[in-house]
């Protein structure tokens, strides 16, 4: 498969630790991957550096052949686009927060596909216009990883990065999300990674990244 993003020495130090040391990876096209590892290893803010939110020192970071260098951070997170563990949903109703993600200028090339998000709530058995029109301060926790994942679908990153982000749904809603993101893979998006502390495996497809050595063959 193609190659999507590509790093080379990418090394990760926080409050003294050394939490990646001089990896090489990449992320192909089209591939899934469960990024382990046991809880502090850094999981999480290897997704942060990875968006340019924490620093992360490298000798090459490329996205589809292109240096980091040459993105602004805001662009360069709508192509990496990464959803936290800790959500924080932005206005008074749920179609406030898809269309306030769409009013951001790094998005103003793009439209809010209402007739996708209709199909992507139906496929979820959700009502949406009634769900469209509930208060983000009355969803559940894991109705708000619903909105914040389809939020994602609908911003069609190059690749999302998933911490957690359907930990706090029931065993039904999971099972319509993970069926939704294999669907999608390619079309809204064409590459996923993902933590989760769950051991079953979603995906059968899904590849193994460690931090200490990468993609494990």
């Amino acid at each position: 498969m193609p190659l999507l993003l590509q790093a080379q020495n990418y090394s990760l130090q926080f409050a003294g630790l050394n939490l990646v040391k001089s990896l090489n990876f990449s992320f192909e096209q089209g591939a899934t991957y469960r990024l382990i590892g046991p809880t502090g290893r850094g999981k999480t803010l290897f997704f942060l550096s990875l968006t340019q939110l924490i620093e992360a020192h490298y000798s090459q970071l490329e996205l589809i052949g292109e240096s980091c260098s040459n993105f602004s951070p805001e662009a360069w997170r709508a192509k990496i686009l990464y959803l936290p563990q800790m959500l924080s949903l932005s206005g008074n109703l749920v179609r406030d927060v898809f269309e306030q993600a769409f009013s951001l200028k790094v998005h103003h090339t793009k439209k809010l596909d209402y007739k996708k998000l209709d199909k992507y709530l139906q496929f979820l058995e959700f009502v949406p216009s009634t769900f469209l029109n509930r208060a983000v301060l009355g969803l559940s926790g894991g109705e708000a990883q619903i909105v914040s994942l389809l939020r994602a679908l609908l911003l069609i990153p190059d690749i999302i990065l998933a911490d957690e982000s359907w930990s706090a749904m029931d065993k039904d809603l999971k099972q319509k999300i993970i069926a939704l993101l294999k669907h999608e893979k390619g079309l809204a998006f064409q590459s996923l990674v993902f933590i989760s502390h769950d051991e079953n495996r979603f995906f059968p497809d899904e590849k193994i990244f460690d931090l200490d050595c990468g993609v494990r063959q």
